[in-house]
């Protein structure tokens, strides 16, 4: 039981959903004045809309500087440069830093919306139409998101998005210009079947089965102490965030991941994980040695997890994991190409913060269950 993972950090499909056609509900909560292009990754919608963009070398884009990895790599193969610009302890962007580093070969500036809590994009916008500046919305993390009574990324020149982040596909992203000044070409190719990660996709789809069989079995045992697990931290981004210009180039979704997209309920991705995030939020509020990073969640938000900052809690999160909570040493890896020396927070969120999985498929009991564990490694502290 101790080696199985059964809180997974993303939804399984159902089967049911793998054999039948859905409706377009998904559609609803997202920009719907332009058209919506489905790619095969977030990392190919990066890359097709600088393309339709034009930009290429010679241009620089501004990054923030608390980043995963692979849309750095995705923007480079575009032939683009990147120059970074600070984000605070709090994940929030430093807009007079943004401004003091837009320079004379400057096509865009890149903001990411964080753990699925929308950024204030007004100043970075301004900023854009005032120096003639395209304005990329990163919407990994945030699907669904609403920023008042828009979507989120409504005044973006580009906005791309992750499916398999929050939604049980195997892979796909999303590419759409919301205010038109960008048209977004179809992507040529489709991936190929053999290219798909199956088997990881059909083990999501046992685990939930699995996961009210570990809680009973857990909780007959008595709970048990919890052991350290050793790993190794990596120094750079893993090898699969990096842009294949095979994989990654001009795909389109798969036929599968749009199948099971037309069963996506919106409102209870959004309900689900913004309630789930909020029961663990509040559980892990008074526990020793963590500290939370954003507050609660509210009217806008689809938290993709929870994120903690913890020094003890990320020397145990193979621990964790042996539990069968798949939780994340969150973006502890970075783009080669980019010094974070000059950005001493961003260090800290990459060595501290830990990702807890909010899923929409997660239960009471199993947010309870993370929240459980998480106490006991503090009392063994």
């Amino acid at each position: 039981m101790s080696t199985r993972r059964i809180y997974s950090a993303a939804p399984s499909p159902r089967i049911r959903d793998l054999l039948t056609g859905g409706g377009s509900a998904w559609r609803e909560p997202l920009p719907r004045t332009c058209p919506m292009i489905l790619t095969g990754s977030c990392r190919s919608a990066i890359r097709l809309g600088l393309g339709s963009m034009d930009v290429g070398e010679g241009d620089d884009i501004l990054v923030p500087s608390y980043h995963c990895g692979s849309e750095i790599d995705a923007i480079l193969s575009s032939g683009a440069s990147v120059t970074p610009y600070r984000i605070d302890g709090a994940a929030q962007i430093d807009l007079e830093d943004l401004e003091s580093r837009i320079g004379s070969t400057t096509r865009a500036i890149y903001l990411t919306h964080f753990y699925g809590f929308p950024a204030d994009t007004t100043g970075v916008r301004s900023l854009c139409d005032q120096r003639n500046l395209f304005l990329i919305q990163d919407c990994a993390h945030s699907i669904f998101c609403t920023e008042g009574n828009d979507p989120v990324a409504s005044d973006a020149d580009l906005a791309v998005y992750s499916l398999s982040k929050s939604l049980p596909v195997p892979c796909g992203g999303l590419a759409c210009s919301p205010i038109g000044t960008v048209r977004i070409q179809e992507p040529a190719r489709s991936v190929s079947p053999g290219r798909l990660n199956y088997a990881s996709m059909f083990k999501r789809m046992s685990i939930r089965a699995m996961a009210r069989l570990g809680l009973r079995l857990h909780a007959r045992a008595g709970g048990g102490a919890v052991a350290d697990i050793p790993g190794t931290d990596p120094e750079f981004m893993p090898e699969h965030y990096r842009f294949n210009a095979d994989l990654d180039a001009d795909r389109a979704a798969p036929r599968l991941s749009c199948r099971i997209l037309g069963h996506v309920d919106p409102s209870l991705v959004v309900h689900r994980r913004r309630y789930n995030y909020n029961r663990l939020h509040s559980s892990l509020r008074k526990v020793p040695g963590i500290e939370l990073v954003l507050p609660e969640a509210g009217s806008g938000t689809s938290p993709l997890v929870c994120p903690v900052r913890s020094n003890w809690l990320c020397r145990r999160v193979w621990a964790l994991r042996s539990l069968g909570v798949e939780a994340t040493r969150f973006w502890l890896g970075r783009h080669p190409s980019i010094d974070l020396g000059s950005f001493p927070e961003v260090e800290v969120l990459k060595e501290q913060v830990v990702g807890l999985p909010v899923h929409q498929a997660m239960s009471n009991e199993q947010i309870d269950f993370i929240a459980h564990c998480i106490g006991q490694m503090s009392r063994e502290q």
